[in-house]
């Protein structure tokens, strides 16, 4: 009977947990106003100052090639570019980032 207590505490702490973490992530990545990249790059143009896009995400989700995507969006709209490489753990991350800045014809 112990054991099937301590089963149950632990599967209730974990649902509290689970829905603590889910409502948290969701508080912090649902934006509090309309989104307009467009917009918000000429706004911080104006202003003298760069407007950063960082691409986060566990391995092999597709960061590098969205990122080039993008790129390729914001040079379509007549605006600068340049690519920052942090991934400096992964073989062949520089490199392939690298690859897309030299096809866009971009700094890297």
């Amino acid at each position: 009977m112990h054991l099937l207590y301590r089963l149950v505490i632990w599967s209730i702490l974990w649902l509290l947990l689970q829905t603590a973490m889910e409502e948290a992530l969701l508080r912090i990545l649902t934006p509090r106003r309309s989104i307009d990249i467009l917009r918000d790059v000429h706004a911080a143009k104006e202003r003298g100052k760069p407007y950063v896009i960082v691409f986060v995400g566990v391995n092999g989700v597709g960061k590098s090639t969205n990122l080039a995507k993008v790129a390729y969006w914001l040079l379509q709209h007549n605006l600068t570019v340049t690519l920052a490489a942090c991934d400096t753990f992964r073989s062949g991350a520089v490199e392939q980032l690298r690859t897309h800045a030299r096809r866009l014809q971009v700094l890297i």
